[in-house]
């Protein structure tokens, strides 16, 4: 090689080329491994939610008003009067889980009524280094409500509830899937069951109490097109006391205790690309709640009732694969609704605490007046 082309080859220009070469190809290469790595991981497996502070109530309500309904909401009362719709405004608030829905009720006859509710949701999970959150639209649910009142000694209510798959159930926030709908359809039953009030104008006081079943539907979850986790079918049961009790007019102390179990999911992870499944994997996220319930009832203006309650967690299990399980927080309730009548044809059904003289003198029967007659006078024309 001649000395010409040696001093070209380490000349000053050849070599700030080269340089500028080698950060050309390697910047962007190793930014795309450091965005994409953390997803490409995240696909390949599912987190466990109780992981993550805000997962455990994540997990437990999902991400429709199931569960909030059969652990917080349900008194066990009978069905609205016949030919009324009812609507509102619920709210649940926590610092991890908030969902806030405007339910509609329509009661045809005095023992069916049919609801629907659509919640907006947020989320908020906290692991130790970072957090993720995510709003956004959940599950419909379809319920059903039957009313059976056997010799007025008592009140029996099955409920019947079906949600529909319409929120994103591959939801994500950066790196971490935050589910907003679970991905398939959901079916459940309500038994409940309830007593008449005992007492008088001044003081009444009701027990009511429920068992529920939920079953989670096969789902498929296929968050960025390479990896889809098929979960496989799973189920929840719940079950709640409580009493209702009146300390003033039109003003109702409410007490409740709700206890749920969730059993472990498991899930497989298909690969796209190669068509290849994996075996079943633990998702570690079986869970056990126990809360207690406080709360006033009001209605002062006919047709129109308000609640306000506070859920406190007084126990939990959490799955023993978490090292470091998260505990829940406490939650408040708040729902305002409205009843309307159709066509004027619903009556205001008489109050549970309906003071007695009024309802003894309901039930009076009518008593003959006795009336005088005037006798004529001769002569006189009337």
């Amino acid at each position: 090689m001649g000395p010409s082309q040696q001093n070209l080859n380490s000349s000053p220009v050849k070599r700030e080329f080269m340089n500028n070469l080698y950060y050309l190809i390697t910047i962007p290469f190793l930014a795309a491994i450091i965005i994409f790595f953390p997803v490409k991981l995240t696909a390949q497996t599912l987190d466990s939610p109780l992981s993550f502070e805000g997962g455990a109530d994540a997990h437990l309500y999902k991400s429709d008003t199931v569960m909030i309904e059969n652990t917080i909401l349900d008194t066990g009362w009978k069905t609205r009067d016949a030919d009324t719709v009812a609507t509102g405004f619920y709210m649940m608030y926590s610092p991890y889980l908030s969902v806030l829905y405007l339910p509609f009720f329509y009661a045809p006859v005095s023992w069916f009524e049919a609801d629907v509710t659509l919640p907006f949701m947020y989320k908020l999970q906290i692991n130790s280094s970072s957090e993720r959150e995510k709003t956004g639209f959940g599950d419909i649910k379809l319920g059903l409500n039957f009313c059976l009142v056997p010799l007025d000694k008592a009140i029996i209510n099955f409920r019947v509830k079906l949600t529909f798959p319409t929120g994103d159930a591959c939801a994500r926030d950066r790196d971490l899937i935050i589910p907003m709908g679970y991905g398939t359809f959901t079916l459940s039953g309500l038994w409940s069951l309830s007593s008449f009030h005992f007492g008088n104008k001044k003081f009444g006081i009701r027990f009511y109490g429920n068992f529920g079943v939920v079953g989670y539907f096969d789902a498929r979850l296929d968050p960025d097109g390479t990896y889809r986790h098929n979960i496989d079918y799973s189920y929840a049961i719940s079950t709640l006391g409580g009493l209702e009790m009146k300390i003033i007019n039109r003003i109702y102390i409410l007490g409740k205790v709700s206890y749920a179990y969730l059993p472990e999911r498991r899930y497989k992870t298909e690969d796209t690309t190669t068509g290849t499944t994996t075996g079943w994997t633990d998702l570690n996220d079986s869970l056990h709640t126990l809360d207690i319930i406080a709360g006033l009832k009001f209605d002062f203006i006919p047709d129109f009732s308000g609640t306000v309650m506070t859920v406190i967690p007084i126990y939990e299990e959490q799955d023993s694969d978490i090292a470091k399980p998260k505990e829940r927080r406490w939650k408040i309730f708040l729902g305002i609704e409205k009843t309307f009548g159709l066509a004027g044809k619903a009556k205001r059904e008489e109050s549970a605490y309906k003071e007695d003289s009024v309802r003894e003198k309901d039930e009076e029967p009518v008593k003959k007046t006795k009336t005088t007659k005037k006798k004529k006078k001769k002569g006189l024309l009337y």
